[in-house]
């Protein structure tokens, strides 16, 4: 659920080339219609997750998507995505491979979450900072989702020229229910590709992506 932690490593980490397999097969009529493509799925005989891309006509951004099964319940789910909030926040939670310099939570109200988070990057890189309002919903079929995108505007910080600033991040979770004894996540992110070439960026969302089911599966065995 490291949605903040995995974007910034997102940024700066390179990864190798993965080659993608379409399998438009799997790809929903109102998916299609949508412009939405399969480019990468799981290797299972049936597979657990499938990721998806859909390109803004006219613009540098790029949409994908996850979607797999989970055994956790939506209310499970967004209630852990916030409490991985307060873990951070408070300092409970620590990864020894990501360093965070500050992380707090500038706001805090019954439906949303706003953090500022200045992180610690690599030599020569300009330490990363970010603002970042979650906002939770419900409804009452039980689903649940968490969205997020940049907060400059509602909490303003004094730009400092020794800080890289993350303008925009946007995305969701979305917790449902489903016919089986199963839940589905869905996470979404969009972004600005603008100069980067998209052989070196997708393999990181593709990490990110997968990463963050990961976590959010690993929720429902404790």
């Amino acid at each position: 659920m490291r949605n903040l932690k995995m974007f910034s490593s997102f940024v700066i980490v390179l990864y190798a080339i993965i080659a993608c397999k379409s399998s438009d097969h799997l790809v929903s009529e109102e998916e299609r219609k949508e412009g939405w493509e399969i480019v990468k799925t799981d290797k299972e005989e049936v597979p657990t997750w499938i990721i998806y891309r859909l390109k803004v006509e006219g613009t540098n951004i790029l949409k994908y998507k996850i979607v797999g099964e989970i055994k956790s319940s939506p209310k499970v789910c967004s209630n852990s995505f916030k409490q991985d909030i307060y873990n951070l926040s408070n300092g409970i939670e620590k990864d020894d491979d990501y360093k965070y310099i500050k992380y707090e939570v500038v706001a805090d109200t019954n439906d949303s979450l706003s953090i500022y988070a200045i992180h610690d990057e690599p030599f020569p890189l300009k330490d990363t900072e970010m603002n970042i309002l979650y906002t939770f919903y419900s409804d009452t079929s039980g689903n649940a989702e968490v969205r997020w995108r940049e907060a400059w505007n509602e909490h303003p910080v004094s730009e400092n020229k020794k800080l890289n600033r993350v303008e925009s991040f946007r995305g969701s979770w979305q917790f449902s229910s489903t016919s089986s004894n199963l839940y589905q996540a869905v996470n979404n992110v969009e972004f600005d590709i603008g100069g980067v070439p998209l052989w070196f960026a997708q393999p990181m969302v593709f990490k990110f992506l997968k990463n963050g089911l990961k976590d959010m599966r690993d929720i429902s065995t404790k």
